[in-house]
């Protein structure tokens, strides 16, 4: 029987992690489509919902409900957030 190979090591990592500068927490909710009533007509048990927290300057935004409120908060709130953000000096912080 033949010896397995070696393992090749892996070569020393020359740039730093990526670094999260904020989390977007988002709840699906729960619900169910009422195909009788036509497509995208849901009856909710609990809501979609989202908010934004920065790591940057601490901050973290109301919660948003609801299935359209969650859609338009997910557009803009990087953009929102990054004009507004008192720790946005950290250069490229916020270019993700």
């Amino acid at each position: 029987m033949a010896p397995a190979p070696a393992s090749k090591a892996r070569p020393a990592r020359t740039e730093a992690p990526p670094t999260i500068v904020g989390v977007i927490v988002i709840d699906a909710g729960e619900g169910r489509e009422l195909k009788e009533q036509g497509p995208g007509q849901f009856r909710w048990g609990r809501h979609p919902s989202a908010r934004y927290e920065c790591r940057i300057c601490r901050t973290s935004t109301d919660t948003v409900t609801g299935s359209l409120a969650v859609r338009r908060f997910l557009d803009h709130i990087r953009s929102t957030h990054q004009a507004t953000c008192t720790g946005a000096t950290i250069e490229g912080a916020h270019a993700a």
